[in-house]
């Protein structure tokens, strides 16, 4: 049960530390107040800002040493994988998960009717010159 607390408090704390890095860009005049979040984190090949997510990143690591402790034999790794330490591996490989969370983010993006407009529209303009 400390391991779910602590997990959702961690989460929290990397929300925080996202929004707090949103707001210093905002401060800065680096971010509109009003721009879209989940464009943020969208590559800039892609129309989106390029930013990595605190958040994300953690969560990709914790996914890459869960995969490396999962193929280990040294035997205090084996330890992690009895005790459940980590989170379990997925079986997404690191490219496989940065394109699903990317995709979150543009679906999640371009369902806003103001903000995915851009997007739609490029979109658009793509596939009629296709």
């Amino acid at each position: 049960m400390g391991r779910v607390s602590s997990a959702l408090h961690r989460k929290d704390e990397l929300e925080a530390m996202d929004r707090k890095t949103r707001k210093m860009m905002t401060i800065y005049n680096s971010l509109h107040p009003r721009a879209d979040v989940d464009r943020l984190y969208i590559p800039r090949k892609h129309g989106g800002r390029g930013l990595i997510s605190i958040q994300e990143s953690i969560y990709m690591e914790e996914q890459s040493l869960s995969r490396y402790t999962e193929d280990s034999e040294e035997e205090l790794l084996a330890a992690t994988r009895r005790y459940n330490i980590l989170n379990d591996w997925n079986g997404e490989d690191n490219k496989q998960l940065k394109h699903r969370l990317m995709q979150e983010h543009k679906e999640k993006w371009m369902t806003k009717p103001l903000h995915g407009q851009f997007l739609r529209q490029t979109q658009q303009t793509a596939d009629s010159k296709s």
